[in-house]
């Protein structure tokens, strides 16, 4: 899926917020910041963002992406 340009931009702000705070957490707090990582790939995910750009924007794999993207998907299933 190909996505306009600004939802682009708006998920990549978002994704580097996301990284900020989690470099903030993880220099106050030892394993903190996976929830925000969490909570950016799922968001990444609902704008349509595909596993490899999610994986790219937050600094993961895209096999990391992809399990907690299947992991969230069976918690609502």
């Amino acid at each position: 899926m190909d996505l306009p340009k600004i939802a682009r931009d708006q998920a990549r702000r978002e994704a580097a917020e996301a990284r900020q705070a989690n470099n903030v957490n993880n220099r106050t707090n030892s394993g903190g910041g996976q929830n925000q990582r969490r909570t950016a790939i799922l968001s990444l995910a609902r704008k349509g963002m595909s596993s490899e750009l999610i994986a790219q924007e937050v600094g993961m794999g895209r096999g990391e992406v992809e399990f907690i993207l299947n992991i969230e998907k069976q918690r609502k299933g």
